[in-house]
């Protein structure tokens, strides 16, 4: 896959490609979640200003990934893929918004569902709740300031009933995703000869080769 001339995926490392196509399906998403916060902004939720913004930092912020991820300077990184990164970022776009959302808040949270189910390309049920538990911070940051700041127009019960609600479902999808990406690993560790077989596997190959007869 090449542009002008360049590369898109590399083409001398298959692990790299496959970080790549997956920040592209990612790509995708933000490209659907752009679509409805401008949505938003045609019914009248969210100002031109805020649109704006978003817009710029969710493009800026998927052209300095895919710099990283294209250059290999994600290979310095404990977790090279920035699956942590390239999802709790978004979140925390996607939780800006909500603060000015008004009535649309809620449906917001759907948004944050789909980008959530990413981790199952990487996470295990900690890493999971690690971020749900970002998210739900800040989440529960963002009600602190609607009461501060708009309490006139901000039902707090509700509000809270939606925390409520999102955390029990973070909660039920991190145990069940972190299963779920556990069992593909241990499928996919299974498909992986053992570095020990493939070494005698030549050893093992002439072994089986039927004997001659010997000829004086």
């Amino acid at each position: 896959m090449s542009l002008l001339g360049f590369d898109v995926l590399p083409l001398d490392n298959p692990t790299q490609r496959v970080r790549l196509r997956r920040f592209f399906v990612g790509c995708a998403a933000h490209v659907m979640n752009l679509a409805f916060v401008v949505l938003c902004w045609a019914m009248g939720f969210l100002s031109d200003a805020i649109v704006a913004l978003y817009s710029a930092l969710a493009v800026a912020f998927n052209l300095i990934v895919f710099a990283v991820l294209r250059s290999g300077w994600n290979l310095r990184f404990r977790d090279p893929s920035l699956t942590f990164l390239q999802i709790s970022v978004p979140a925390m776009l996607g939780l800006y918004v909500m603060y000015f959302a008004g009535l649309a808040r809620g449906a917001f949270l759907l948004l944050g569902l789909a980008m959530f189910s990413f981790g199952m390309f990487r996470f295990r049920t900690r890493g999971f709740m690690m971020l749900a538990a970002l998210i739900l911070t800040v989440f529960a940051l963002l009600i602190g300031l609607l009461a501060h700041y708009h309490r006139e127009s901000t039902n707090l019960r509700l509000e809270l009933l939606l925390w409520v609600a999102f955390a029990m479902t973070l909660g039920q999808f991190s145990f069940l995703a972190g299963m779920v990406g556990e069992r593909r690993r241990k499928v996919s560790d299974k498909d992986q000869p053992s570095p020990d077989l493939a070494q005698l596997a030549p050893e093992g190959h002439r072994l089986t080769q039927p004997l001659r007869p010997f000829r004086g």
